[in-house]
């Protein structure tokens, strides 16, 4: 039992708490003004959970049963606040946000749990499990963070030595553009340069999404490499294509009569929208049909 006098004062107050701790369930409005999405932990001082139109916070709400504190709850909360906040300045390393709440919801619970029958001793070494398992996910978290950023690096540079080794061969193409084996096989080396060129679209795409790409976990380098090189040689067929739909009149009729430097552009284009080829390619199809 806890140690206090059971006033009326103190009973009003009890179920008072009761009725507010009760009231924060999913759809209604916590401390935070905000709809409350899910509830990761539920104790009877305390609730861990998370709200609408913010997937990326969790909120503690304590609500002590007694005025006075007399359990202790929010001492124990001062004692693991240095690393809740250190827990939650690398909510962007995770890459699985509800398992990133639950974490921090066990450690919540782990050490604002009541049991009467604990001594000061059993107290400690819940509080310190507590810190142990943020502290643990946190440097999880920090180990995942790095190599996710040398994977994505890594995968950049790979497409960067695909792009520049077909771009410097495409640039040397056109110093050596009034040599008879590329007068003979213009055709060629301009499918050729329209295919490079998209690398260059490619790149920028590259570029733009690196941020937000995911990987599978674990993998080594060569399948970086074979990412990139999928990414890359995407770009220059979308680019291959547009010289071939052109030149064939089946679509982008307009770069017919025109410098060759247009439909360069057009291949950059080709090369930063994936999307671009296959849906030219299935509304042609659809022209056909009809």
């Amino acid at each position: 039992m806890d140690c206090i006098d059971e006033t009326p004062e103190n009973k009003k107050y009890r179920e008072e708490q009761k009725l507010r701790m009760e009231s924060y369930i999913v759809g209604r409005n916590g401390h935070s003004g905000k709809a409350i999405k899910e509830v990761y932990a539920r104790g009877e001082e305390y609730i861990v959970y998370s709200v609408d139109d913010d997937d990326e916070s969790v909120f503690v709400h304590i609500d002590t049963v007694y005025q006075e504190d007399i359990r202790g709850t929010m001492a124990r909360n001062h004692k693991i606040i240095p690393e809740l906040f250190r827990y939650k300045n690398i909510k962007y390393k995770a890459e699985n946000i509800d398992m990133y709440h639950s974490t921090f919801a066990m450690a919540i619970s782990i050490a604002l749990g009541y049991d009467r029958t604990e001594d000061e001793e059993a107290i400690e070494i819940k509080i310190k499990q507590a810190k142990k398992i943020l502290n643990d996910a946190i440097d999880q978290y920090d180990k995942n963070y790095v190599e996710r950023l040398k994977g994505k690096f890594f995968y950049f540079f790979v497409c960067l030595g695909y792009a520049s080794l077909l771009l410097f061969s495409s640039t040397a193409i056109y110093f050596y553009r009034d040599t008879n084996i590329v007068k003979l096989n213009i055709h060629w080396f301009q499918i050729f340069g329209c295919g490079s060129f998209a690398l260059i679209g490619g790149l920028i795409s590259t570029i733009i999404k690196l941020p937000n790409l995911t990987f599978e976990k674990g993998i080594s380098a060569r399948y970086y490499a074979v990412y990139a090189f999928e990414r890359m040689i995407l770009a220059f067929f979308c680019g291959c294509i547009v010289w071939i739909l052109s030149k064939s009149n089946i679509a982008l009729g307009f770069l017919q009569n025109t410098d060759y430097w247009p439909m360069l552009a057009t291949s950059v284009i080709a090369g930063y929208t994936e999307n671009f080829v296959p849906e030219l390619i299935a509304k042609t199809q659809t022209k056909i049909k009809s």
